[in-house]
């Protein structure tokens, strides 16, 4: 694959023949859904993130963005601290996505508002994302999106 570079070729086809012989029923792939799943830059543009169109398009509280930039103020100086103990930034972090989804319920999202902006098109995936999701789904692999 281009532009991939590997460091340990054997230890990468020793994952890859243990993955096979545990078979699909034994896998799960966990991602990240803006910049993973969906792209970064179209042309040279950039792409709105899921998070930018809820902000802009009404979908949350005037209040929403001030109170989510101060979570990241916070936590991201604990994420990003090499003296913390990687047991107590796991604790941390786990408290930041909790109070970021409790604030996200209190800002006023909706099941419903997700799957508006699904429809409208605004969101696009990355090239090759509905067929990696197609053979997720025919091998019954579970998807889960951490984001």
């Amino acid at each position: 694959m281009e532009g991939i570079i590997i460091s340990d070729q054997d230890k990468l086809a020793k994952i890859k023949k243990e993955i096979a012989d545990e078979g699909p029923e034994n896998l799960y792939v966990l991602a990240d859904f803006d910049r993973t799943l969906t792209p970064a830059h179209s042309g040279k543009s950039s792409v709105s993130s899921l998070i930018s169109v809820l902000r802009s398009g009404g979908y949350l509280s005037s209040d929403y963005a001030p109170k989510a930039q101060a979570l990241f103020d916070h936590y991201h100086k604990i994420e990003i601290d090499g003296e913390i103990s990687d047991v107590e930034k796991k604790k941390a972090m786990k408290e930041w996505w909790i109070a970021h989804f409790e604030l996200l319920i209190a800002s006023g999202l909706k099941y419903g508002d997700l799957e508006k902006i699904a429809d409208s098109g605004t969101i696009k995936l990355r090239p090759g994302c509905e067929e990696f999701l197609a053979i997720l789904n025919n091998k019954k692999i579970p998807l889960i999106i951490l984001s």
